[in-house]
């Protein structure tokens, strides 16, 4: 993964801010649960509940959960799994 700027971090962590304001009426939502959960299958990862809020209201505590989440999010809305 290549590094990113200091405005594409802020971009990821507005995103993950934006998403917690709206849900779970934002559509967005769903997907995310959907890619969470492939997520932590995937890696085997255990994942507290308050770690998982935190990745939405503070994400700058979580940046490479956060880019993980980020990039399965939209690989599943590139396949349609996600809207």
């Amino acid at each position: 993964m290549t590094e990113l700027t200091a405005e594409q971090r802020q971009q990821r962590c507005d995103w993950a801010r934006e998403i917690w304001a709206g849900a779970p009426s934002d559509s967005r939502w769903t997907g995310l649960l959907g890619a969470v959960a492939a997520l932590l299958q995937e890696e085997g990862l255990d994942l507290e509940a308050e770690d998982f809020l935190a990745l939405f209201t503070r994400p700058e505590d979580h940046l490479n959960l956060l880019d993980t989440l980020f990039e399965e999010h939209a690989r599943r809305k590139l396949l349609g799994e996600a809207p």
